[in-house]
Parts: structure tokens; C-alpha cells; sequence
């Protein structure tokens, strides 16, 4: 080790870096894991069952553009004092549970989508189904950066929260813009449809600090 400064405090410094770089990429891994693995079993499993696809492939990619926004905005996000005051090791047992829980969860609330959604038109199935998928993800990364209460796990680093704004902002306003409506196959939700959406977003997200709990 060359120290640039005649401190011992630079690797002390280092560390509390180091551990806090480690706590980022588990809360990445453990948070996309979750998100994706619900979501690719849900689509998998509805495409067995339905008379169209759940949704268009130029949808799932933008579903995956718009939600990894924060994502990759992690490694600056905060981390509380007691995940660096000692080492961290990966604990794969516990990232497999955490996985299956979370996963479970996310794939259970897209089944209740789907269930309230089922008799409508499959442009406004996929529409919905487009704005909750990324409002989900951002709940669930917003849920499941911390281990606590989301209350007492700080507030978010301010890009995540632009980025996850940005993303927010975006699976809405697409819809509602004639020209990005029809080159994307979206269709224009309703107040009562939005209202729906918003009831099963806040339902999932209430789940997901539950199951935490």
C-alpha cells in the first residue's frame, strides 16, 4: 500500500469506501434479481395462458431502459454508518431466499394486474401493464435498498431520486403523447385505470416492507 498522505486515517478511509462500495453492489444485485426474476416468471407464465402477449417486445426493452435509470445511479447512493462499521461478506443462501421472497411478491401483484385488467382491450393491458412494471421496480428498489423500514434507511442519493423520476415521469407521459402512443403500440388510460394501477403499486409496495419485516 503507497499512502499519498502521511495519515493513517487514508486507510481507514479506504475501507469505510470499500465497505460502502460492497453494501451498493449487494443492494444492486439483490434488487434487480428480485425485480427481474418476478417479472420474467410472470411474463412467462401469462404468455402460457393468454390470447396475446402480455407485452410487445419494443415494450419490455423500454420497460428495461426506463426502470435500470436509477439503477445505474447506485453506486452513489448512501449507505447507513452500520453497514460499514464492520466487513460485509456475501451471503449467497440468503440473496437465493431474498430472491425467491421478493420475486414472489413482485410476480404475485403482477397476477393481480392481470386480474383486474383481463377482460380489457390488449393495447391497454400492455399499457398498464408497462406503467406499473416500472413503478414497481422503483418501489422495490426504493423498499429494498435497506433492510429496515424504508423510513429508517435514509433518503436516496438525489440522482437516484432524478433518475427515478425521470423513469416515472416517462412511462407516463408516453402514453399520453399521440406520437410516442402509436410508434410504441400504447394506448391512453383512463383516470379510473390510473387509479387502479396507483392502488396495486401502493398494495405491493406495503407488501414488500412486510415482507421485509
Amino acid at each position: 500500500i503507497v499512502l499519498l498522505k502521511e495519515d493513517l486515517l487514508v486507510v481507514a478511509e479506504g475501507i469505510t469506501e470499500g465497505r460502502r462500495i460492497f453494501a451498493n453492489v449487494v443492494k444492486y444485485i439483490r434488487t434487480t434479481l428480485a425485480a427481474n426474476v418476478g417479472n420474467f416468471f410472470s411474463l412467462s407464465v401469462l404468455s402460457l395462458f393468454m390470447r396475446f402477449l402480455p407485452m410487445l417486445p419494443i415494450q419490455l426493452l423500454l420497460v428495461n431502459l426506463l426502470s435500470d435509470l436509477p439503477m445505474v445511479s447506485i453506486g452513489v447512493d448512501r449507505v447507513p454508518t452500520r453497514e460499514t462499521a464492520r466487513p460485509q461478506q456475501y451471503d449467497m443462501r440468503r440473496l437465493f431466499v431474498f430472491v425467491l421472497v421478493f420475486g414472489a411478491v413482485n410476480s404475485l401483484f403482477d397476477f393481480v394486474f392481470f386480474r383486474a385488467f383481463g377482460g380489457s382491450d390488449e393495447t391497454l393491458v400492455r399499457t398498464g401493464w408497462f406503467i406499473l412494471s416500472i413503478f414497481t421496480e422503483i418501489a422495490a428498489f426504493i423498499s429494498l435498498r435497506t433492510l429496515l423500514p424504508f423510513w429508517r434507511g435514509g433518503r436516496p442519493a438525489a440522482g437516484i431520486l432524478w433518475c427515478s423520476g425521470v423513469a416515472c415521469a416517462a412511462s407516463i407521459l408516453l402514453p399520453l403523447i399521440p406520437a410516442t402512443r402509436r410508434v410504441f403500440s400504447f394506448s391512453l388510460p383512463n383516470g379510473y385505470e390510473f387509479l387502479i394501477i396507483g392502488g396495486i403499486l401502493l398494495a405491493y409496495f406495503a407488501a414488500n416492507e412486510g415482507a421485509k419485516a
